[in-house]
Protein backbone atom coordinates (compact mmCIF):
# COMPACT_ATOMS: atom_id res chain seq x y z
CA UNK A 1 0.00 0.00 0.00
CA UNK A 2 2.71 1.98 0.54
CA UNK A 3 4.12 1.61 -2.36
CA UNK A 4 1.08 2.38 -4.09
CA UNK A 5 1.16 5.94 -2.17
CA UNK A 6 4.41 6.56 -3.29
CA UNK A 7 3.50 5.51 -7.16
CA UNK A 8 0.42 7.65 -7.21
CA UNK A 9 2.33 10.85 -6.08
CA UNK A 10 5.36 10.10 -9.01
CA UNK A 11 3.00 8.91 -11.43
CA UNK A 12 5.66 6.32 -12.47
CA UNK A 13 3.65 3.36 -14.03
CA UNK A 14 0.81 5.99 -15.52
CA UNK A 15 3.91 8.10 -17.27
CA UNK A 16 5.60 4.49 -18.26
CA UNK A 17 2.07 3.02 -19.43
CA UNK A 18 1.31 5.94 -21.35
CA UNK A 19 5.20 5.95 -22.82
CA UNK A 20 5.01 2.06 -24.03
CA UNK A 21 2.78 1.15 -26.64
CA UNK A 22 0.21 -2.03 -25.87
CA UNK A 23 -0.67 -3.71 -29.48
CA UNK A 24 -3.40 -5.94 -27.80
CA UNK A 25 -6.69 -5.63 -29.00
CA UNK A 26 -8.59 -3.51 -26.93
CA UNK A 27 -11.82 -4.78 -26.94
CA UNK A 28 -11.09 -8.51 -24.92
CA UNK A 29 -9.05 -6.54 -22.10
CA UNK A 30 -9.35 -6.68 -19.05
CA UNK A 31 -5.65 -5.61 -17.19
CA UNK A 32 -4.78 -2.73 -18.37
CA UNK A 33 -0.97 -1.74 -19.28
CA UNK A 34 -0.72 0.60 -16.02
CA UNK A 35 -2.09 -2.03 -14.39
CA UNK A 36 0.42 -4.63 -15.69
CA UNK A 37 3.43 -2.50 -14.84
CA UNK A 38 2.20 -1.71 -10.97
CA UNK A 39 1.82 -5.36 -10.25
CA UNK A 40 5.04 -6.50 -11.54
CA UNK A 41 6.72 -3.36 -10.17
CA UNK A 42 5.63 -4.36 -6.77
CA UNK A 43 5.90 -7.70 -6.78
CA UNK A 44 9.49 -6.75 -7.25
CA UNK A 45 9.99 -4.16 -4.89
CA UNK A 46 8.68 -6.89 -2.33
CA UNK A 47 11.00 -9.18 -3.21
CA UNK A 48 9.19 -11.30 -5.82
CA UNK A 49 11.16 -11.61 -8.99
CA UNK A 50 9.92 -14.53 -10.07
CA UNK A 51 6.68 -13.91 -12.31
CA UNK A 52 5.63 -17.57 -11.05
CA UNK A 53 4.76 -15.77 -7.70
CA UNK A 54 1.92 -13.93 -8.86
CA UNK A 55 -0.02 -17.15 -9.34
CA UNK A 56 -0.45 -16.88 -5.49
CA UNK A 57 0.03 -13.18 -5.22
CA UNK A 58 -2.96 -12.64 -7.31
CA UNK A 59 -5.11 -14.36 -4.52
CA UNK A 60 -3.66 -10.96 -2.36
CA UNK A 61 -6.38 -8.46 -1.23
CA UNK A 62 -3.95 -6.01 0.00
CA UNK A 63 -1.91 -6.96 -4.00
CA UNK A 64 -5.67 -6.60 -5.38
CA UNK A 65 -6.25 -2.95 -3.91
CA UNK A 66 -2.58 -1.91 -4.11
CA UNK A 67 -2.75 -2.12 -7.86
CA UNK A 68 -6.80 -0.73 -7.58
CA UNK A 69 -8.89 -3.62 -8.00
CA UNK A 70 -11.37 -5.39 -6.51
CA UNK A 71 -10.47 -8.39 -8.58
CA UNK A 72 -8.05 -10.87 -9.33
CA UNK A 73 -5.02 -9.01 -11.03
CA UNK A 74 -3.14 -10.12 -14.03
CA UNK A 75 -2.05 -13.77 -14.04
CA UNK A 76 1.95 -14.70 -14.28
CA UNK A 77 1.32 -16.02 -18.19
CA UNK A 78 0.10 -12.21 -18.60
CA UNK A 79 2.76 -10.46 -17.50
CA UNK A 80 5.25 -12.69 -19.51
CA UNK A 81 3.90 -11.77 -22.41
CA UNK A 82 3.99 -8.59 -21.56
CA UNK A 83 7.89 -8.63 -20.88
CA UNK A 84 8.58 -11.08 -23.94
CA UNK A 85 7.33 -7.74 -25.86
CA UNK A 86 9.79 -5.34 -24.73
CA UNK A 87 12.32 -4.17 -27.78
CA UNK A 88 14.74 -1.82 -27.83
CA UNK A 89 12.31 1.24 -28.79
CA UNK A 90 10.52 0.33 -25.39
CA UNK A 91 13.74 0.23 -23.38
CA UNK A 92 14.88 3.83 -24.59
CA UNK A 93 11.34 5.29 -23.34
CA UNK A 94 11.27 3.68 -20.45
CA UNK A 95 14.79 5.09 -20.24
CA UNK A 96 13.60 8.39 -20.72
CA UNK A 97 10.67 8.00 -18.19
CA UNK A 98 13.24 6.99 -15.30
CA UNK A 99 15.92 9.74 -16.44
CA UNK A 100 13.28 12.53 -16.13
CA UNK A 101 11.86 10.84 -12.88
CA UNK A 102 15.12 11.38 -11.24
CA UNK A 103 15.57 15.00 -12.84
CA UNK A 104 12.77 16.26 -11.48
CA UNK A 105 13.12 14.39 -7.95
CA UNK A 106 15.73 17.82 -7.13
CA UNK A 107 14.03 21.09 -6.69
CA UNK A 108 17.71 22.32 -7.73
CA UNK A 109 20.91 21.36 -9.41
CA UNK A 110 22.88 19.02 -7.30
CA UNK A 111 26.59 19.82 -6.42
CA UNK A 112 27.40 16.09 -8.25
CA UNK A 113 26.42 13.09 -9.83
CA UNK A 114 27.79 9.92 -8.85
CA UNK A 115 26.74 7.22 -11.94
CA UNK A 116 27.37 3.40 -10.60
CA UNK A 117 28.12 0.91 -13.73
CA UNK A 118 27.32 -2.97 -12.53
CA UNK A 119 25.76 -5.97 -14.33
CA UNK A 120 22.72 -7.05 -12.41
CA UNK A 121 24.30 -9.71 -9.73
CA UNK A 122 23.78 -13.43 -10.60
CA UNK A 123 21.58 -15.95 -8.60
CA UNK A 124 25.21 -16.69 -6.68
CA UNK A 125 26.04 -13.63 -6.03
CA UNK A 126 22.56 -12.85 -4.58
CA UNK A 127 22.85 -15.99 -2.18
CA UNK A 128 26.27 -15.16 -1.65
CA UNK A 129 24.71 -11.62 0.20
CA UNK A 130 24.45 -11.13 3.96
CA UNK A 131 21.97 -13.60 5.83
CA UNK A 132 18.51 -12.00 5.78
CA UNK A 133 19.10 -9.57 3.45
CA UNK A 134 16.56 -8.90 1.07
CA UNK A 135 18.06 -10.28 -2.16
CA UNK A 136 19.18 -7.14 -4.64
CA UNK A 137 16.65 -6.16 -7.45
CA UNK A 138 17.11 -6.89 -11.26
CA UNK A 139 15.27 -4.80 -14.12
CA UNK A 140 12.81 -7.32 -15.56
CA UNK A 141 11.49 -5.98 -18.66
CA UNK A 142 14.77 -4.01 -19.77
CA UNK A 143 18.36 -5.21 -20.56
CA UNK A 144 19.18 -1.34 -19.21
CA UNK A 145 17.79 0.52 -16.59
CA UNK A 146 18.52 3.61 -15.06
CA UNK A 147 17.98 3.49 -11.08
CA UNK A 148 18.18 6.65 -8.53
CA UNK A 149 20.21 4.93 -5.33
CA UNK A 150 20.09 7.27 -3.15
CA UNK A 151 19.91 11.20 -2.99
CA UNK A 152 22.79 12.78 -5.83
CA UNK A 153 23.43 8.81 -7.09
CA UNK A 154 22.47 7.45 -10.04
CA UNK A 155 22.82 3.61 -11.20
CA UNK A 156 23.09 2.46 -14.67
CA UNK A 157 22.65 -1.38 -15.19
CA UNK A 158 24.27 -3.08 -18.66
CA UNK A 159 23.33 -6.48 -18.80
CA UNK A 160 25.10 -8.29 -21.26
CA UNK A 161 28.24 -10.59 -21.88
CA UNK A 162 31.46 -9.12 -20.67
CA UNK A 163 32.57 -8.55 -24.17
CA UNK A 164 29.72 -6.35 -25.11
CA UNK A 165 29.21 -3.98 -21.53
CA UNK A 166 32.05 -1.97 -22.60
CA UNK A 167 30.08 -0.87 -26.04
CA UNK A 168 26.19 -1.08 -23.91
CA UNK A 169 27.49 0.84 -21.05
CA UNK A 170 29.22 3.62 -23.43
CA UNK A 171 25.65 3.73 -25.35
CA UNK A 172 23.68 4.22 -22.09
CA UNK A 173 25.74 6.84 -20.31
CA UNK A 174 25.70 8.85 -23.83
CA UNK A 175 22.29 8.56 -23.29
CA UNK A 176 22.17 9.25 -19.12
CA UNK A 177 24.35 12.12 -19.02
CA UNK A 178 23.51 14.00 -22.76
CA UNK A 179 20.07 14.34 -20.51
CA UNK A 180 21.43 15.07 -17.41
CA UNK A 181 23.84 17.79 -18.74
CA UNK A 182 20.68 19.26 -20.45
CA UNK A 183 19.13 20.19 -17.46
CA UNK A 184 22.04 20.59 -15.13
CA UNK A 185 24.38 22.51 -16.97
CA UNK A 186 27.93 22.35 -15.23
CA UNK A 187 27.07 19.62 -12.47
CA UNK A 188 30.13 17.58 -12.21
CA UNK A 189 29.51 13.86 -13.01
CA UNK A 190 31.22 11.09 -11.82
CA UNK A 191 31.20 7.29 -13.72
CA UNK A 192 32.48 4.39 -11.01
CA UNK A 193 32.69 0.74 -12.13
CA UNK A 194 34.59 -2.60 -11.36
CA UNK A 195 37.58 -3.62 -14.11
CA UNK A 196 34.91 -4.96 -16.74
CA UNK A 197 34.59 -1.66 -17.55
CA UNK A 198 38.16 -0.41 -17.46
CA UNK A 199 38.62 -0.26 -21.13
CA UNK A 200 39.81 2.35 -23.60
CA UNK A 201 37.16 2.77 -25.59
CA UNK A 202 35.36 3.88 -22.32
CA UNK A 203 37.86 5.52 -21.14
CA UNK A 204 38.37 8.08 -23.91
CA UNK A 205 34.59 8.62 -24.39
CA UNK A 206 34.89 10.23 -20.71
CA UNK A 207 37.71 12.37 -20.92
CA UNK A 208 36.68 14.10 -23.92
CA UNK A 209 33.06 14.69 -22.32
CA UNK A 210 35.04 16.36 -18.89
CA UNK A 211 33.48 12.81 -17.42
CA UNK A 212 35.26 11.80 -14.02
CA UNK A 213 35.97 8.15 -13.51
CA UNK A 214 36.79 5.89 -10.90
CA UNK A 215 37.11 2.26 -12.42
CA UNK A 216 38.49 -0.82 -10.89
CA UNK A 217 41.87 -2.32 -12.33
CA UNK A 218 42.00 -6.06 -13.02
CA UNK A 219 45.34 -7.77 -11.18
CA UNK A 220 47.97 -8.41 -14.10
CA UNK A 221 51.99 -9.59 -14.12
CA UNK A 222 53.18 -5.43 -14.73
CA UNK A 223 50.87 -4.22 -12.22
CA UNK A 224 51.75 -7.26 -9.86
CA UNK A 225 55.12 -6.11 -10.31
CA UNK A 226 54.78 -2.73 -9.77
CA UNK A 227 53.73 -3.32 -6.39
CA UNK A 228 55.63 -6.20 -5.10
CA UNK A 229 58.39 -4.74 -3.28
CA UNK A 230 55.76 -3.00 -1.40
CA UNK A 231 53.69 -6.34 -0.68
CA UNK A 232 56.81 -7.94 0.42
CA UNK A 233 57.35 -5.14 3.42
CA UNK A 234 54.02 -5.23 4.27
CA UNK A 235 53.98 -9.02 5.11
CA UNK A 236 57.47 -8.47 6.44
CA UNK A 237 55.60 -5.65 8.81
CA UNK A 238 52.73 -7.80 9.58
CA UNK A 239 54.49 -10.71 10.85
CA UNK A 240 56.66 -9.17 13.03
CA UNK A 241 53.91 -6.60 14.66
CA UNK A 242 51.21 -9.43 14.34
CA UNK A 243 49.39 -6.64 13.51
CA UNK A 244 47.97 -6.79 9.69
CA UNK A 245 49.43 -3.86 7.79
CA UNK A 246 47.83 -1.50 4.81
CA UNK A 247 49.44 0.81 2.53
CA UNK A 248 47.88 2.82 -0.15
CA UNK A 249 50.01 4.01 -3.13
CA UNK A 250 49.36 5.38 -6.45
CA UNK A 251 51.26 5.41 -10.10
CA UNK A 252 51.08 5.48 -13.73
CA UNK A 253 50.65 2.74 -16.17
CA UNK A 254 49.38 2.12 -19.63
CA UNK A 255 48.19 -1.23 -20.61
CA UNK A 256 48.59 -2.33 -23.86
CA UNK A 257 46.14 -0.22 -26.20
CA UNK A 258 45.76 2.80 -24.21
CA UNK A 259 46.51 6.17 -25.73
CA UNK A 260 48.32 7.74 -22.71
CA UNK A 261 49.50 6.57 -19.57
CA UNK A 262 46.64 6.86 -16.38
CA UNK A 263 46.89 7.15 -12.58
CA UNK A 264 45.88 3.37 -10.61
CA UNK A 265 45.57 3.68 -7.17
CA UNK A 266 46.41 0.66 -5.51
CA UNK A 267 45.70 -0.35 -1.56
CA UNK A 268 47.56 -3.34 -0.37
CA UNK A 269 46.99 -4.96 2.69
Amino acid sequence: MLLRRVDERMGLTRIAAAKLCDPRDPGPIRHSLRTLLALRIYGLCCGHEDRNDHGRLREDLVIQTAVGGDEAPASAPTLSRMETRATREKALALHEVLIEQFIAAHERAPSGLVLDVDAPPTAAARAAGSEGAPPPLRPALLPNALRVLRAGDAGVLPEAKPHRREKNVTAVLKLVIGRLRRAWPGVPIIVRGNSGYCRERLMRWCESQRVCYVLGVARNARLEYQVSMVEQALAEQTAASGIKQREIGEFTCAAQGWAHKRRVIARLE
